[in-house]
């Protein structure tokens, strides 16, 4: 074994054994032998076979953490046989360390996407992994990646990961909870259980963990969800399905960015059947306050299906928002406002930004109140079920408003059960500090340039295409395409979309 590694055995040995105690301590590890490997990446996981779901992940390289971030939710939508490693590494008959370059060609690494958008891209070319843990319950495994140009890892640096390995296997035994996929830890099946309402525990990749009889009634049924025998996910009718995997991507792209909890909150889907009937679907994150301790565990979303009768359609809907930790208004199709919960009362008596009139308007502030009646008007008119949003700034930005507007019932629905016009939601909630858009930020984890920058910090002040192209002193058409490349380059479509990903990148 060469001198640098003995010299730092017993340091990452102690090291190992410090990590129950402080979360720290794992990334310290994970720095050292990427130092003295000359690795790319050092990633410790586990995959829970209860629910066939990766349930740990959490990785340390020399890049920033956004772009892994991004890198390994990129690779979640991938699917698993565009993946040829799994196969080899999981068969229970393989001994010792796996090495994908035994048998990932270099041919198919040029034509894979998945190595040529994720992997290299992060230096992800070579990796060796060796489980700690493996039995008929879960697979706690380690990986140490290098790129290509470092090569796979010679015999005498397994053989000193070797002698890590015990020390490893004692760790994640101890720790063994912290990796299995339990939703009791969370959220007791006996609670639930006695509970009236539909409740669905799912992870995030969509699968379902547990269900109480009400929500098993609702899956008998077949209405308006129901689960793949095999695979267990949730699977709802389009759009609302595309709809419910958006939500849990953007639910977990902030929870791997370590975002605050402001647009963790919760969300709303609706549904419409067949025969025109309207459920909503709720869902909230559940997150422990161990979980928030603990790096790389993968949390809960609790899904609760609201089922309104039409002589109790409000009554039951205030019920449900009263609960919210986000402010709710509702307004009637004429923009008057009917309903706030407590949670909105609050926020309005403390904000210059927003209030309601004594004639049930709500008002913005300055120029703000344009776009805002705009926003409502174009909710109103459209049948998409799109969200819009909007951030309004107080004097120096000493307060934020984030508003998420949406129509809850659709025209259509309404013609057939005669249940009146249309209901805008509005949620919002308030950051009382000073913040603005990273730039450095945009830069490294989407490769911006610095006009395509300067168009974003624009738009997220709230200006428009046109007023953007004005204070820019560029074309309509030149900023339009500048709005394209940010599109093509941050994954996203629609100015909704490009906003909540804005939303991200604040600093204070």
């Amino acid at each position: 074994m060469g001198t640098v590694f003995q010299n730092q055995q017993d340091v990452l040995i102690d090291l190992i054994y410090q990590i129950p105690s402080d979360p720290t301590a794992w990334d310290k590890f994970a720095k050292i032998l990427l130092h003295i490997l000359d690795a790319s990446y050092v990633h410790l996981q586990a995959i829970d076979f209860s629910y066939n779901v990766l349930s740990f992940s959490h990785g340390m390289g020399d890049l920033a953490r956004e772009l892994y971030a991004q890198a390994e939710l990129n690779y979640l939508r991938f699917p698993l046989e565009a993946d040829p490693r799994w196969p080899v590494f999981l068969n229970p008959q393989r001994q010792g360390w796996y090495q994908c370059h035994t048998h990932v060609t270099e041919e198919f690494v040029q034509s894979s996407d998945l190595y040529q958008l994720i992997l290299l891209p992060i230096g992800l070319r070579y990796v060796a992994s060796h489980e700690l843990i493996r039995d008929e319950k879960l697979c706690i495994f380690w990986s140490v990646s290098t790129t290509a140009k470092r090569k796979p890892l010679n015999a005498e640096e397994l053989h000193f990961l070797d002698t890590l390995n015990i020390h490893l296997r004692r760790l994640v035994a101890v720790q063994r909870h912290q990796f299995e996929f339990e939703a009791q830890s969370i959220a007791g099946y006996t609670l639930i259980d006695k509970l009236p309402q539909p409740i669905m525990l799912l992870n995030l990749s969509g699968q379902m963990v547990h269900n109480n009889q009400a929500m098993h009634r609702i899956i008998q049924q077949g209405d308006l969800l129901s689960i793949q025998q095999k695979t267990k996910m949730l699977q709802l009718a389009e759009p609302f399905n595309a709809q419910l995997e958006e939500h849990f991507y953007h639910i977990e792209f902030l929870l791997r960015r370590q975002i605050s909890d402001q647009l963790l909150n919760e969300r709303c889907i609706q549904l419409i059947d067949d025969q025109g009937r309207v459920a909503y679907l709720f869902l909230n994150l559940l997150v422990s306050a161990q979980e928030k301790l603990t790096f790389g565990t993968r949390p809960l979303v609790m899904l609760t299906l609201y089922q309104p009768q039409n002589n109790e359609y409000h009554s039951q809907l205030f019920k449900i928002f009263d609960c919210f930790s986000t402010g709710v208004i509702l307004l009637t199709h004429d923009q008057k406002v009917f309903y706030q919960n407590a949670y909105a009362s609050q926020l309005l008596e403390k904000s210059s930004l927003l209030n309601v009139s004594q004639k049930h308007v709500l008002k913005a502030q300055g120029e703000f109140q344009n776009k805002l009646s705009k926003l409502l008007l174009e909710a109103l008119a459209d049948d998409s079920g799109l969200d819009r949003n909007l951030v309004m700034y107080g004097q120096d930005q000493q307060e934020i408003l984030t508003l998420n507007i949406s129509a809850i019932d659709q025209n259509a629905v309404h013609q057939r059960i005669g249940a009146g016009p249309k209901v805008l939601a509005v949620f919002f909630k308030q950051l009382n500090q000073k913040r603005s858009l990273e730039a450095k930020y945009l830069k490294q984890l989407y490769q911006l340039t610095p006009r395509e920058i300067q168009v974003c910090m624009h738009f997220f002040q709230g200006l428009d295409l046109a007023e953007i192209a004005e204070v820019s002193h560029l074309t309509l058409s030149t900023v339009r395409t500048y709005l394209k490349q940010i599109y093509l380059k941050m994954h996203c479509s629609s100015q909704s979309e490009l906003m909540k990903l804005l939303m991200n990148a604040v600093i204070d």
